[in-house]
C-alpha cells in the first residue's frame, strides 16, 4: 500500500496494412490512482483513461507508460487492469488480440496479539511476567512493525526479553524488522509490583502501532492482561521442636518463628498453636 506501479501498454500493428485513428483505452481501476503518463506516441488522458494514438504503419508499434500509487485499505486484494483497442480507421481482421490485462496483488497481513500475565493476583512488592505474543496470520509477510505496551502506573519496570526485535522499556515500544506469514514472535516484560496498589485493578495493554502492510482484521490487534494486588505483608510461619524423639517425661520446646517477608508493616496479627 502507498507504493509506486508502471504499467506498460505496447500497441502493435502486425499489418499488413497501416491504420489511422487508433485510441487505445486503459482507465485506471480502483485501488490505484494515477501519477503520471508517458507515451512514445499520441496523448493519454487519465480522466477517460483514452490513449490517443494516432496513425501506425505496418509493423510499428507504440508505448505507453502508466505511472501509479496503490490506495490505502486495498491490502490481501487482487487489483486488475485492463487496455483494449476502441477505435482504428480500418477493420481489424484479428480482434482476438485486441486487449490485455495486468494484475496486481497487494500484501497484506492480519497480525494478531495475544496478552497475559503469570500471577494475576500478585502481593504488593512481588514481581509479575507479562508475556505479549504477536502473530501473523498472513497472507503476507508483515515489515516495520511496531507494538506499543507502556505499563500503566502501579507496576515498574525490571527487565524485558524478546524473540525478535528490541523492547525500550522508557518508551514502552516493542520494535520488530518483519514478521512471515504463520510466524508468532513472544516480548515477555518483568515488573515488579508498587506498594500501595492493593484493592486496585491495574491493567496493561498491548497493541499494533505501525506496520507497512494493511491488516485486515484490525479487531485482534491489541489484548490486556489485569492484576488485581493482594496485601501489604507476606506473613510466614516456622516450627521446629529441640527433640522429636523424647523419653516420656522429658520436657520438650516447640518453637514458633514468624516472619514478615513485607514489603510493608502488618498490625493486629494473631498465630493459632
Amino acid at each position: 500500500e502507498g507504493g509506486t506501479i508502471n504499467y506498460t501498454v505496447v500497441v502493435t500493428n502486425n499489418g499488413p496494412d497501416t491504420t489511422t485513428n487508433v485510441a487505445v483505452t486503459d482507465l485506471l481501476p480502483a485501488g490505484v490512482t494515477f501519477s503520471a503518463s508517458a507515451a512514445t506516441q499520441g496523448s493519454y488522458s487519465s480522466g477517460t483513461g483514452v490513449w490517443t494514438v494516432g496513425t501506425l504503419a505496418n509493423a510499428a508499434s507504440a508505448t505507453l507508460t502508466i505511472t501509479a500509487t496503490v490506495d490505502a485499505g486495498t491490502g490481501g486484494t487482487t487489483i486488475v487492469n485492463t487496455a483494449a483497442v476502441t477505435a482504428s480507421d480500418q477493420p481489424d481482421n484479428a480482434p482476438g488480440n485486441d486487449s490485455d490485462s495486468a494484475s496486481i496483488t497487494v500484501e497484506g497481513a492480519d497480525l494478531a496479539i495475544t496478552k497475559t500475565v503469570d500471577d494475576p493476583t500478585p502481593p504488593e512488592g512481588g514481581t509479575i511476567n507479562y508475556t505479549v505474543v504477536l502473530t501473523n496470520n498472513g497472507p503476507d509477510t508483515a515489515t516495520n512493525i511496531q507494538v506499543n505496551d507502556a505499563l500503566p502506573t502501579g507496576v515498574t519496570f525490571v527487565s524485558s526479553a524478546v524473540t525478535n526485535g528490541v523492547y525500550i522499556g522508557g518508551s514502552g515500544v516493542w520494535i520488530l524488522g518483519s514478521v512471515g506469514a504463520a510466524v508468532s514472535d513472544t516480548l515477555t516484560i518483568t515488573a515488579t509490583v508498587d506498594v500501595g496498589t492493593s484493592g486496585s485493578t491495574i491493567t496493561n495493554t498491548a497493541s499494533v502501532a505501525f506496520l507497512d502492510q494493511s491488516d485486515g482484521n484490525p479487531a485482534n490487534d491489541s489484548d490486556s492482561a489485569d492484576i488485581d494486588p493482594q496485601g501489604g505483608a507476606d506473613l510466614a510461619v516456622t516450627k521446629a521442636v529441640d527433640d522429636p524423639s523424647p523419653s516420656e517425661g522429658d520436657t520438650i520446646v516447640y518453637t514458633v518463628e514468624l516472619t514478615n517477608n513485607g514489603p510493608v508493616a502488618t498490625t493486629n496479627v494473631e498465630v493459632t498453636d
